[in-house]
């Protein structure tokens, strides 16, 4: 484990001994997909060095937050533990509060499909019984296509046409997972919503706040 240590006792700080150095919550976002190779975390961290990598699996599995998998050929493969996966509300915090931050992108920002899942899922309601819907989100940067269960939000690479299609800029997408932004975005045209209206509705229903704030779709 890393020798730096807050000296508080705090709760707090206690938490951010063990996953508040850089990259700590990097590695947790991208093993609540589920389980990576160790060159599929290299590849999706982009800009963390291999020796980096490397040490903060081994601190983070110390701490009980990852374990590995037993090894299949060469491959080392690592997943959160149950007490790594009570992170996933904490995370979802972190993709709410900083999601003002994305009003715009710097040059060099990098952008992958599966932090968009992680990011609609963190919007969503957790309580969405047997919904089962395929959404598009067809941006400048880039097209994914996203598998919205009531468990789960996922990168979807079936070949199937969306229920729904979200069209907008990238800064336009992360905006709209509020719904009120969302209701604005369509009515200035920085945001388009295909698919057919029993569908809309359902995909509006599911960022819908307990207040009943207004959707796209409305």
């Amino acid at each position: 484990m890393s020798v730096r240590r807050y000296g508080q006792f705090c709760a707090i700080a206690k938490s951010l001994d063990v996953v508040g150095d850089r990259w700590a919550l990097l590695v947790v976002r991208d093993l609540l997909l589920g389980p990576r190779r160790y060159n599929e975390l290299l590849e999706q961290l982009d800009g963390i060095s291999t020796d980096m990598l490397a040490l903060r699996l081994r601190e983070l599995e110390a701490a009980g937050v990852v374990e590995r998998l037993p090894v299949t050929g060469k491959a080392r493969t690592y997943q959160l533990t149950p007490r790594g996966r009570e992170l996933e509300p904490v995370i979802d915090a972190l993709a709410r509060w900083g999601r003002p931050l994305l009003a715009e992108r710097a040059d060099g920002d990098v952008v992958a499909p599966a932090w968009f899942a992680r990011s609609m899922a963190s919007a969503m309601r957790k309580d969405r019984p047997g919904t089962d819907l395929l959404v598009r989100l067809d941006t400048d940067a880039l097209t994914v296509d996203l598998h919205i269960t009531e468990d789960a939000v996922t990168v979807s690479d079936a070949d199937a046409p969306p229920h729904v299609t979200l069209t907008g800029s990238l800064e336009a997408i992360a905006a709209a997972l509020d719904p009120q932004a969302a209701a604005e975005l369509v009515a200035s045209g920085q945001l388009t919503v295909e698919g057919a209206p029993r569908r809309v509705r359902q995909l509006s229903r599911l960022f819908a706040s307990d207040t009943g704030s207004r959707s796209a779709a409305r």
